[in-house]
């Protein structure tokens, strides 16, 4: 074989090589964008609306970030997501502080995302409290004759985590 057609090979294989990265990669963002609209479904069935639950995702994988940041990382405009990040702010589901810079202005808000089980605990919460309020009203309804039993309130959820060991004392049985 001769030089140039070594390096032609060389060439071909680096080809090759590239493609598969660009193949690979496509398809790591392809996973990513489907794993991102389930979190934002699932969000959304816990009753946050799209705009928030890009903030609440955006944060959750940035740490803390100003509301500019927050706008262009979750693709938001900055009056959507500030209006959406003082309404996260106020549910308790995003802390806020100042940030403490030199200068004169406002200073900004640093926002920082409760962590994932905390919020589904809120919503739980609120859950468990409008099922008990129904439960309350079936009763109220009955023949004008209320009668509580003890076990229908109030109604708890329970959230159980898989972790691995869980897992593997279940796949031994």
């Amino acid at each position: 074989m001769t030089d140039n057609e070594d390096l032609k090979k060389e060439i071909e294989q680096l080809k090759k090589e590239i493609e598969n990265l660009r193949s690979e990669k496509e398809n790591s963002v392809k996973e990513s964008t489907v794993r991102d609209e389930r979190i934002l479904r699932a969000l959304q069935w816990l009753n946050i609306g799209e705009a928030k639950a890009k903030a609440y995702i955006y944060l959750v994988r940035k740490g803390r970030a100003t509301a500019e940041e927050v706008a262009e990382g979750a693709g938001l405009y900055p009056t959507t997501a500030r209006e959406v990040l003082n309404g996260l702010s106020d549910a308790g589901i995003v802390e806020r502080e100042k940030l403490n810079t030199n200068g004169a202005g406002r200073k900004p808000f640093l926002y920082t995302a409760i962590p994932p089980s905390e919020l589904l605990k809120k919503r739980v919460y609120d859950i468990e409290q409008t099922l008990s309020e129904l439960m309350r009203l079936e009763f109220f309804m009955k023949s004008g004759e209320i009668k509580f039993k003890a076990p229908l309130l109030p109604i708890k959820i329970e959230i159980k985590g898989i972790n691995k060991e869980n897992k593997d004392q279940e796949n031994q049985e």
